[in-house]
Formats: C-alpha cells, structure tokens, sequence
C-alpha cells in the first residue's frame, strides 16, 4: 500500500565500523508488522509527472505483497510531495525517520534532492538507496566510503551523453549540435560526458544555452538554439520545460534530429506540445516501453500489465514512469530478498553485490549488477536508443560501443 501526505571503499568494508552498529542500526521489523520504505518525491508542480514513479513502486510492492509479502511482512510506502524542492525533501526525510520511523528512504527524485539528504541519512544509519540520480560521485568509490548508507540506481549521466555521442558517431559523424541543458549537477554532467564523448570526431557543439528551474518559461533560449544553424538538439529539459522547448521549435520552424533524457519520456510530458510533432525524438533507453507493439507478447511486459491492472487500479501501465518506479522497486524488493537478514546493514550489503538476471521490464542484455570487490556500485551500465514513432517509444536496436567502459 502507499501513504503519500573501489579501493576505499574495500578498506572501509574490512574495519568493523560500518557493520558493528549495534541494536539501534540492526532494526528488524517485528514478525507481522509491516515495513515502512519512505520516500520524497514531486507530486506536484511542474516536475509533477516524475511522482508517477511513486504509481509503479506502489504497484509492485502490492504484488509482492500478494504473494507473501517478505517473509510474510507487507512492505508498505510512504510518500511526502517536495515539488521538486530540495529543502522540502530534506523536510519530509526528517519527518520519515524521526516520526515515521521508516526502514529506509529509497527512490527519492533528483540530484539536488538526494545531495541534500545524504549527509543527514548516512548521520542516522538509515538507508537512502536507490536514489534517482546518476550524478558521478555516487558511483564514486571514495564518496561511497565515505557516505556508506547511499546508493543509486540510475545510469552515470556520463554514459548517458556517451550512448547519445556514439549514436551520432554512427549516424551522423558531422552533426552540428545545440544543448539545452540545466543549471544544475545532472546538466553539467551530461555536458561533461557528451564532451567527452566526441573529443576527436567531427561533431561540434556550435551552441548551447542554460536555464534554471526557477525560470518561468525556456522559450527564449529554445529559440536561441534554432537559430544557431545547429542540425542536432539535445534537449536536456525535463516536466514542464520540455513541451514548452517542443513547441518552441515548431513555432520556429526547427526540425533538429533531437534527443531527450532516458526517463524523460512519460507520453504526458509531450501531449501540451501535441505528439504529432516529437515523432523522430530519439532517448537512451535501458527498459522496455510498455506501449511498444514489439514487446506486445513479451512475457515481462504482460506480467507487468497484469500486476499494474490488478494490484493498482486506475493506474495506467502504458505510462513509462509507472514502469520505471515498478522497476526500481523490482530492484529493491530483489535486493532485500536475498539479504541473509532483515536488517539495514544486510540490505546495504546486498545492493553494492547484486546480479539480477530475470528482471521484469529491463531490455534484453541489461544485467543489474554491482560489486564491492570491483568498485561497481552502478547497477545498470548498459544503454540503447528507442525512438518516437507517432504512437510509442519503439526500441531502434541500437547498442553503443562499450558503454559501461
């Protein structure tokens, strides 16, 4: 049910500071009770569309809890609305482990968001994991020594822009490209990344523009953008932004080859802006889309649909936030079920050493897997490229070179 109101590391795994927390860090629910998850997420405001995430996890959780729950025990979420602010995320986690007395804090929304809780959850031991960034320093080695109640689960930004690079590398090698991106962590990442990527080939970056997000509108430098001779769009938008870009562009008579962020795909997202005019989008993708015609008859996605229809009615399956969310928390529910206790240290250790092959919506060939022993803390380093075609996001086929390199 939901409530919604490398080297470093290994020596830190080897002292007996991190596991020797004693009774008040070794919670267990007791037998019967349920175990509270406590998340923050925006389920309102113009970054609304990602407490959609909150619909899947529900959904799962549900299902799980159907068929027995976690040695019995029902997993139960919880989930405050931040808007999307920093400062109101840190508010409800305090509320979460001070007065909700949750297990953990998993899923919570943004880079920011997740920065400033870190320092507080790792203070009181509570697990904040699988936090909805790929912002590099959470992958770090040294950082997850030093924070070693965090984790994320969300692909590094860098092989993101990466897979974004390689595309155009086989695609259109000469690509002249504009950047929309962020004032924040995950825009300059992507940035970084994509530089990177292309250091030595023909493509070029002949214009980039920046916004915040307490900008009104992305109109202007949108159209900043489709006068800059540019043939290729990166338009790291997300929520409200991104059909305020879209139509922008139309406005403006600009058909770039574009492409937007993995999980900014939500159909909702787009409909302002009319979906007739992002057919040809392009977006890194590591899950199924559920409205695919190709994975009609993949056993996953029927398994996912049914368990959406049945354990979260009026929720709808086709949206990709609601897969999304049911994804992450497939992942959690895994994690903890191969724990060889129920306890917040056991459920750490299980999430920095996972390989989960049998995964529900993932693409074929993408493996959840992390390992301590081999400073991997990502669990999903492998991308591909869907497109938009008019009706659904359709999977291209395309892999990128070593991307998890």
């Amino acid at each position: 049910m939901t409530i919604f109101t490398r080297r470093a590391f290994a020596a830190l795994m080897a002292s007996s500071a991190f596991w020797a927390m004693g009774p008040a860090h070794a919670q267990q629910p007791a037998t019967g009770e349920p175990i509270l998850i406590g998340s923050s997420m925006p389920l309102s405001g113009p970054s609304a569309v990602f407490g959609l995430y909150s619909q899947g996890v529900d959904a799962y959780f549900k299902y799980v809890n159907a068929n027995g729950g976690i040695d019995g025990r029902p997993l139960v979420l919880k989930v405050y609305d931040d808007a999307y602010e920093p400062g109101r995320t840190l508010q409800n986690v305090k509320r979460l482990v001070e007065s909700d007395k949750v297990f953990a804090v998993a899923f919570v929304v943004g880079t920011a968001h997740n920065l400033a809780i870190r320092d507080y959850m790792n203070e009181h031991k509570v697990p904040q994991v699988l936090a909805n960034t790929g912002q590099a320093e959470f992958g770090d080695p040294e950082k997850v020594a030093q924070y070693p109640w965090t984790t994320a689960w969300l692909p590094p930004y860098e092989y993101e822009a990466k897979t974004i690079a390689d595309y155009l590398k086989a695609n259109a090698p000469e690509a002249k490209v504009a950047i929309l991106r962020l004032n924040d962590d995950l825009g300059k990442s992507l940035l970084t990344g994509f530089e990177k990527a292309i250091e030595g080939t023909g493509i070029t970056i002949v214009e980039r523009q920046v916004f915040n997000q307490s900008d009104a509108s992305v109109a202007s430098p949108t159209q900043v953008l489709a006068y800059s001779g540019a043939d290729t769009f990166l338009n790291w938008s997300s929520g409200t932004f991104t059909p305020q870009s879209v139509t922008t562009m139309m406005e403006n008579g600009w058909k770039p080859m574009t492409f937007v962020i993995s999980w900014n795909t939500s159909l909702r997202t787009y409909e302002p802006a009319g979906l007739e005019n992002i057919v040809g989008f392009l977006a890194p993708a590591y899950l199924k889309t559920p409205t695919d015609p190709s994975w009609a008859d993949d056993a996953g996605v029927k398994e996912y649909k049914e368990a959406v229809r049945t354990h979260a009615p009026g929720v709808d399956p086709d949206q990709y936030n609601v897969a999304y969310g049911y994804t992450e928390a497939e992942i959690f529910v895994k994690a903890l079920k191969a724990a060889p206790e129920l306890t917040r240290e056991a459920l750490m250790k299980s999430l920095r050493n996972m390989t989960i092959t049998d995964m529900t919506m993932t693409l074929p060939g993408v493996v959840v897997e992390t390992s301590e022993e081999k400073g991997d803390f990502w669990p999903i380093n492998d991308l591909g490229m869907r497109q938009f075609d008019g009706q659904s996001w359709v999977d291209t086929g395309f892999v990128p070179v070593a991307t998890g390199e």
